[in-house]
């Protein structure tokens, strides 16, 4: 017989290592697992004595396997479940709740957990699946290595070791042995291959480390590789996260703990922190000072190496409005799969998430054209693209009515079924009645109550969750959360769940205060920025060519401005005046340039506006979809060269109308400094345009949504109208103005024509010339670096 012990839950501490609880309609019951090998069942010689009805004599054993313990059944009569699933053979994880016979008379309840000393070595430690689930290359699987040789990895068949994801380029990594030295290569794959949480492309292993590649997770043995299959089973572990911001705590010292097959709702009062929260979670916002981690990896370490566990859905939808949901997941599938992956399979996994929601019959409709539930749907299937193990949804049902907060309820629950972890953010009464466990938050980030919507109604005393709101609204936030503290359900049903302070203290490294470009942005040298670039550019022209409606009044500015200009202009306003009329004009002490006319003033102005006002909504309007591109891969350089690409051939197609209808009433000058003097107006007005849209671009990225940014357009133009002769005085006007895109154009433009832009008339050359054109191109060049900038320092 072994030497586990039985002790009412009253009675002293059980003794470090393992333990199991057990609940019954008789009370609770905790047992110490000190053995190797013991027998659980209804038999006085069992073990582990459990004398209830829907125990088998000999129901299940527990066998050591490493730190943890393997669950085996043996009974046949009633079955154990875990999340609602039979379990066969289970390697038990800290938190596995076991149910026999759930909610039935005479149930029983198994909850498995692990010492904080011990747990904190477990880390590394993921779900393993009952063996009939376990498939080549998924699960838990082992694979010996060769002395002397190579290993293949990838998702090609045709690999030693076959990692079946399609996040998983086909000839991903290598591992060669020569001389007792083992060598991991990463072959130039799309997502990278990560050692200890850091991008590699050559590195010796030693016995420990950890690789991943996509979701899988490999651990380097002395001899053989040991594998898993993290997407089914992310675990996340949260402790002591604290975020400040200006002075202002927005989350204080959160705790938490999320399993897999599990949602967990993040409930509270306004402006308790649960999107901060979230975000924090999620890897869009460092939080200050704690520490998140994923399967016993930071996060913030190790997050290009866990990006692929990852799924978010925010609030707002995320695939871009004017395409049809079809053509907006085959976007989102070239973005985030390898580019080994080709279009029919890319293809297929869309028609399979689309089926999988529902959504196939709503397949060519436009995203805009959607209702509020099948928008949540059609974002959520573009997180199922590449299927992510941990889950996040902020507000998944806002705005929904009761017959569609309803639907998408279940489709979280069977994100949930299906194995993944859900962390959501809700304040909807059905949603969190639907949630495994709740996190109730109080202003300032406090956490005032963790546990099943059950547990919260008896701990609160009340009968609904409005009269929680109610409470958590009227109380202090830190005496609720030392009330919680302090309270026995904590005790019992919280702490024992959540990494203690001890235990992660010189085992888990402190989070890195890092630069969101670097952590988000990494390079990923089998995806290339051009790949990205290429995707981004045809995803937006056709989202435009999908939004007739802009695209109509932007096509339309130039002819209507042009025909209005036109109205106004003489035929002579583009020639130059004679040298007797200047000369005349010197006696009388007029400056040369007062016999210049206004037309190329208004046509620098044009040109200004039609950049400006094209760009300044390109961006903010897409923020939802960039922040989630951004998290998934995305780099800012190849994002905000596609913006500047396509409008710019729509600035250039907007100037050539203007001028084209303009020299219809306006005399041109036929030949100009360095080629004919249309074509030279053309560039000029044209580069006129794209400094302009450099502008907006800053415009774009510096506001906060579409009305603000079309708010500023005006703002920012009155001044290039003020200061657009200044060049000629000697005050501050004059250094002002050569920040303004229409100074130089406009002098571009009468260099070109030979009109005096000087008191005495100015410099007819090349070199003039090309002087206004380089100061255009480098305004343009400025203000799209500091638009980048931006871009990239941008938080959610």
């Amino acid at each position: 017989m072994t030497n586990t012990t039985a002790r009412e839950h009253d009675d002293m501490r059980p003794a470090p290592g393992a333990t199991l609880i057990v609940k019954s309609q008789r009370g609770e019951q905790i047992f110490s697992l000190t053995s190797d090998d013991i027998v659980l069942g209804r038999s006085q010689q069992s073990d582990i004595h459990l004398d209830e009805q829907v125990i088998s004599r000999s129901h299940a054993r527990l066998v050591r396997d490493g730190r943890s313990y393997r669950f085996i059944q043996l009974g046949r009569a009633n079955a154990t479940l875990l999340r609602g699933s039979p379990v066969t053979d289970l390697l038990l994880c800290h938190g596995d709740r076991l149910e026999v016979a759930a909610g039935k008379s005479g149930a029983v309840e198994m909850l498995f957990q692990l010492d904080a000393a011990l747990l904190a070595d477990t880390l590394e430690l993921t779900r393993a699946f009952s063996l009939a689930e376990v498939r080549p290359a998924k699960g838990v699987g082992r694979l010996p290595l060769p002395a002397n040789g190579s290993v293949s990895i990838g998702r090609s068949q045709a690999s030693d070791l076959v990692l079946d994801s399609l996040s998983v380029s086909r000839s991903h990594a290598r591992i060669e042995m020569r001389d007792g030295v083992t060598r991991i290569i990463d072959l130039e794959s799309a997502n990278g291959t990560f050692v200890n949480g850091l991008a590699t492309q050559t590195r010796t292993l030693i016995a420990g480390d950890i690789v991943r590649i996509g979701p899988f997770k490999l651990v380097y043995r002395d001899n053989f590789i040991e594998h898993h299959d993290d997407s089914r089973a992310v675990r996340l572990d949260v402790h002591g996260v604290t975020k400040i911001v200006s002075g202002k705590v927005l989350l204080s010292e959160v705790s938490l703990s999320a399993h897999p097959g599990e949602v967990l709702a993040i409930a509270g009062t306004s402006g308790a922190g649960k999107s901060t929260l979230i975000d924090a979670l999620n890897g869009l916002r460092p939080p200050t000072s704690g520490h998140i981690i994923v399967n016993g990896a930071d996060l913030y370490r190790a997050y290009a190496s866990l990006r692929p566990l990852i799924g978010y859905v925010p609030q707002e939808t995320i695939l871009p409005a004017h395409l049809t949901v079809r053509r907006a997941l085959q976007y989102v599938a070239r973005l985030r799969l390898p580019p080994d992956v080709s279009r029919a399979d890319a293809d297929a996994r869309v028609e399979e998430v689309m089926r999988s929601l529902d959504l196939h019959e709503r397949a060519g409709v436009r995203i805009v054209d959607l209702s509020g539930g099948q928008k949540k749907r059609a974002s959520i299937a573009a997180e199922l693209i590449a299927r992510p193990g941990l889950f996040f949804l902020d507000e998944p049902t806002t705005g929904l009515d009761p017959a569609l907060t309803r639907h998408v309820t279940g489709i979280i629950r069977e994100l949930a079924a299906g194995g993944s972890t859900v962390i959501m953010v809700s304040h909807d009464v059905e949603s969190l009645q639907a949630a495994d466990r709740i996190v109730f938050l109080a202003a300032g980030g406090h956490v005032v109550f963790i546990g099943t919507p059950a547990e919260a109604k008896s701990y609160f005393g009340v009968d609904d969750f409005a009269a929680i709101y109610e409470q958590v609204e009227a109380a202090d936030a830190i005496e609720l959360e030392r009330r919680l503290h302090a309270s026995a359900h904590y005790r019992k049903q919280v702490a024992p769940g959540l990494l203690q302070a001890a235990a992660i203290e010189g085992e888990v490294p402190p989070p890195l205060t890092l630069d969101p470009v670097a952590m988000i942005g990494a390079v990923r040298r089998g995806t290339s920025a051009w790949r990205q670039f290429r995707i981004v550019t045809t995803r937006y022209v056709e989202s435009m060519l999908g939004n007739r409606g802009r695209l109509t009044i932007l096509l339309a500015q130039a002819p209507i401005i042009a025909i209005l200009l036109a109205l106004v202009a003489g035929a002579s306003d583009f020639t130059p005046p004679s040298a007797d009329e200047v000369a005349k004009g010197a006696e009388f002490g007029v400056p040369a340039s007062s016999f210049a006319s206004g037309l190329t003033i208004m046509l620098a102005a044009c040109a200004t506006f039609f950049g400006a006002l094209n760009a300044a909504p390109e961006i903010v309007k897409e923020h939802p979809i960039w922040r989630r591109e951004r998290l998934a891969g995305l780099r800012v350089a190849p994002y905000l060269a596609s913006k500047f690409v396509v409008l710019a051939l729509l600035c250039s197609l907007q100037t050539a109308l203007l001028l084209a209808i303009i020299s219809v009433r306006v005399d041109l000058p036929s030949s100009g400094i360095l080629m004919p003097a249309p074509l030279e107006l053309w560039i000029t007005l044209d580069l006129a345009a794209i400094a302009a849209l450099g502008l907006g671009l800053v415009i774009s990225t510096s506001t906060s949504n579409e009305d603000k940014a079309q708010g500023w357009v005006p703002i920012v133009l009155i001044p290039q109208l003020i200061f657009v002769a200044a060049g000629a005085s000697s005050g501050t006007e004059r250094w002002i103005s050569y920040f303004t895109v229409t100074h130089w154009s406009s002098i571009a433009m009468k260099v070109t024509a030979h009109i005096p832009y000087t008191r005495t008339g100015g410099q007819f050359d090349a070199a003039e010339l090309l002087m206004q054109w380089a100061a255009l191109a480098i305004l343009a060049t400025v203000f799209v670096l500091f638009a980048g900038w931006r871009l990239a320092r941008q938080r959610a």
